[in-house]
């Protein structure tokens, strides 16, 4: 930046000159007195955010054409004021620039797919550890409220996100919508699975904590209206048990 004794302006002034180069090269004019090694600086930043963006949304990368990767890191980084200014949470200010885009519903499988890739990077870099001394591993799932694991998100879509690939472009969305569970197992592997709205309003039930497993499979039925009581309980025992297996369910709380 040029010293500020050598210009009228103040030093706000300035540095919002440079930081709308350095964001903007394309459209804003290099600031007067402004060393030539600037340009260092654009390419490094513009470089450290393209790379951070390459690795944490891997498929999107992958599936959209080059000149469009490249429109949209170009124009988040010169147009989207991160609210932020912690280098790994970029990718969750990258989904809420891509949401503000408004796709068309043909389209928004971008955003869909971003923000499936955005909940596998968050839920592996979350931090936190599991209380064990507040949770029985061999509790009664039914009488007893379940314990979702901390390490979870679900996620509703339009487009079955996770076919993504350079071989397959959705071209329509699904006519249901598409639930996923994203989760991190006791290995501290991330993965996911796709359920039925079902499984998905067992588990948002799970997560409130107050209701125990034959509490939440009872209200299941009531807000249905579903007419085979057994038959649900059943299901959803199973479905619970499976949920522990995988390390989605840890136990009952204590």
């Amino acid at each position: 930046m040029p010293d500020v004794k050598s210009t009228n302006k103040s030093l706000a002034e300035l540095q919002k000159e440079f930081t709308s180069y350095i964001r903007n090269p394309d459209d804003v004019a290099i600031p007067k007195n402004m060393p030539k090694r600037i340009s260092i600086y654009k390419e490094l930043l513009y470089n450290n955010i393209l790379g951070l963006l390459e690795n944490a949304f891997p498929v999107l990368h992958s599936v959209l054409a080059a000149n469009e990767w490249g429109y949209f890191v170009k124009n988040f980084f010169a147009h989207h004021h991160s609210v932020t200014p912690i280098f790994y949470k970029i990718p969750a200010e990258f989904v809420d620039y891509l949401l503000a885009l408004k796709f068309s519903y043909e389209k928004s499988w971008i955003f869909e797919l971003a923000h499936f890739e955005y909940l596998e990077l968050k839920i592996e870099l979350q931090d936190g550890r599991i209380l064990w001394n507040k949770i029985n591993v061999n509790g009664d799932l039914l009488k007893e409220k379940p314990a979702v694991t901390p390490f979870m998100e679900l996620a509703k879509y339009h487009f079955a996100v996770d076919e993504i690939n350079e071989d397959f472009f959705p071209k329509q969305p699904h006519t249901n919508p598409i639930y996923f569970v994203i989760y991190r197992d006791l290995a501290d592997k991330v993965d996911y699975l796709e359920i039925n709205d079902f499984s998905a309003r067992l588990i948002q039930l799970l997560c409130t904590k107050k209701l125990t497993g034959k509490q939440t499979l009872e209200l299941i039925i009531e807000e249905s209206n579903h007419t085979n009581y057994e038959m649900i309980v059943t299901h959803g025992k199973k479905l619970i048990e499976e949920f522990k297996d995988l390390g989605i369910i840890l136990g009952t709380y204590k």
